[in-house]
């Protein structure tokens, strides 16, 4: 059994739900959900958001942990321990005879890939070469479970029918809350503006739908100079609507966020070019092999 430690918004979730789908795949055993997360005051903290379980909305392989299986893990031997000795304790095994295993930092670990078919994995897990070998699996199981909102199938047929560029802008918690902002950053103007002049310059007749959590504020200080439409519809409630239309779009410009990687990841245009900021982290390095090497950095 794999057990996956799930935690933060939709696009972290992703991630973690696609690392552990294939070691289990590998290993063919079961993958189980632990949601503890969700239900603890981390949860809750000052350098976090309140976020809820989401990968409801996809057809995933959904099995939860029990609290029986948990304790068969060392996973309550993290919490009374401390980290470092923990860490040193497992550390000292093989990667195949590990039931334990926490991501020590934030890039790509092939360490993984020696785990056995008895481990829970906690972590964020962001690299697409987690998954990358078994992609198709990936694909179809982050398909939406259940039909889009009227209003939602609308928009599907219109970007669909256009030379569509997806924008994405991060901005809620990455400005107000300050522990968020000092980690993470915002992309700037500057950023978008030679982003946008990219494919202004590159495709044809480009059409931009603006995806963000703050609406007003890209249509205030967007300057686009050609069709675009801004996508105030749905909100965080139904943010797994806004990632599945923003898949649908030919070409991308996303923002230092899990979520928009993921829209742009899922596109099965084959000739999507995809436009990431340079910097991924305000103040740390960035991970090893988050972004695939055919999307651009500027």
């Amino acid at each position: 059994m794999i057990v996956i430690r799930l935690m933060g918004g939709l696009g972290n979730q992703l991630f973690q739900y696609a690392a552990g789908r294939r070691l289990a795949q590998v290993r063919q055993v079961p993958l189980k959900l632990d949601l503890s997360y969700y239900n603890q005051s981390e949860n809750m903290g000052p350098d976090s958001t309140l976020r809820s379980y989401s990968l409801c909305h996809f057809n995933i392989k959904e099995q939860w942990v029990s609290p029986e299986e948990l304790g068969r893990f060392p996973y309550v031997w993290q919490r009374l321990l401390p980290a470092r000795l923990f860490e040193a304790i497992q550390k000292r095994l093989p990667a195949g005879m590990r039931s334990f295993y926490s991501q020590a930092g934030i890039g790509f670990e092939s360490e993984v890939f020696d785990l056995g078919d008895h481990v829970y994995l906690s972590g964020y897990w962001q690299s697409w070469r987690y998954f990358c070998d078994i992609q198709d699996i990936i694909r179809n199981e982050f398909s939406l479970r259940e039909p889009l909102h009227p209003e939602s199938q609308m928009l599907a047929q219109e970007i669909g029918a256009k030379t569509s560029v997806a924008l994405h802008i991060r901005r809620g918690d990455y400005v107000t809350n300050p522990i968020i902002h000092q980690v993470h950053g915002i992309c700037s103007l500057d950023y978008y503006r030679k982003a946008i002049n990219l494919f202004i310059e590159q495709v044809p007749n480009p059409h931009f739908y603006v995806f963000s959590d703050e609406p007003a504020w890209a249509a205030q200080n967007l300057m686009i100079d050609c069709p675009v439409t801004y996508m105030n519809r749905n909100g965080i409630e139904r943010d797994y609507e806004d990632l599945y239309l923003m898949s649908l779009c030919q070409h991308f410009i996303i923002a230092n966020s899990s979520f928009s990687w993921w829209a742009a990841w899922l596109s099965s245009n084959l000739n999507k070019i995809v436009v990431a900021p340079q910097k991924w982290f305000a103040e740390r390095a960035d991970p090893v092999d988050l972004l695939p090497e055919k999307w651009l950095r500027i």
